[in-house]
């Protein structure tokens, strides 16, 4: 459940990470949470790592969202959006993809399709880089 276990970036070290920001009253993140569990199920043998960071949210409220759509993965409770803004994200959803190295090799504003999360999270298995 949101905010119970700690949670970082730290832990997903070697490992190609999604982080995804999202909220339970963001419409977009309704219809990609289906997706994006199903991704974090199939990739979990795969060494992806998935991470939510709920923002702007009510506690209860991002629970009962994480029930409702079977989400496997952790989050990490951003009441404020503190660690949104060091992220630059505006507004949810809001999707990055780490490399096993710690570089975000990948991100989309907005909604992400099961295509383009599939092409950035193979672009960082590749070695990828936006630099």
């Amino acid at each position: 459940m949101t905010g119970e276990t700690p949670v970082s970036l730290v832990s997903t070290a070697g490992q190609v990470t999604v982080v995804n920001f999202w909220a339970s009253w963001c419409g977009p993140c309704r219809t990609e949470t289906p997706m994006l569990a199903a991704a974090a199920r199939e990739l979990s043998s795969q060494g992806v790592q998935f991470i939510g960071v709920n923002i702007r949210d009510d506690r209860a409220a991002a629970a009962a969202f994480e029930r409702e759509f079977d989400v496997p993965f952790p989050s990490i409770y951003d009441r404020e959006a503190a660690l949104a803004a060091t992220w630059k994200v505006t507004a949810p959803p809001s999707t990055f993809v780490v490399a096993r190295d710690g570089r975000v090799v990948a991100s989309i504003p907005g909604p992400i399709e099961k295509t383009d999360l599939s092409c950035m999270i193979e672009y960082a298995r590749a070695g990828g880089s936006i630099d």
